[in-house]
């Protein structure tokens, strides 16, 4: 008999917001599937005053070209309002599908999410 294969995570997404300070922690594969619900939680985190936007991409499994043209698309809003965009703990294996022309100068890597909030009011009210 086969040994059972463990369940790939499913796609989940938790917003917290301070201020004009977003977290987005993304859980499981972005496919061409979750691009919509990964959009809409875009829209909730961008408006004009948008300061500081990390996404959480430690449990990240698998990312779709739709879902890091997501990515990119909403980072290029955010800095035509002058904030910023930190893609945080991307997970190693897909650290390469991050490495774009697209999405350099647009967005900062950091290796965990601790030091891509930390001094934010954001990484204040997190500890």
């Amino acid at each position: 008999m086969a040994a059972a294969q463990p369940m790939a995570p499913s796609f989940d997404v938790q917003l917290v917001q301070v201020g004009r300070e977003f977290l987005l922690r993304v859980q499981g594969p972005v496919d061409f599937s979750e691009v919509t619900e990964l959009q809409r939680q875009f829209q909730k985190m961008h408006g004009p005053r948008t300061k500081l936007a990390v996404l959480d991409l430690s449990q990240l499994a698998f990312i779709s070209q739709p879902g890091l043209a997501a990515i990119v698309q909403f980072a290029r809003k955010v800095a035509r309002g002058c904030g910023e965009v930190i893609l945080a703990a991307v997970p190693h294996e897909l650290r390469g599908a991050f490495l774009t022309d697209d999405l350099e100068g647009l967005v900062t890597l950091s290796e965990t999410v601790e030091e891509a909030l930390n001094g934010s009011w954001l990484g204040l009210m997190l500890d």
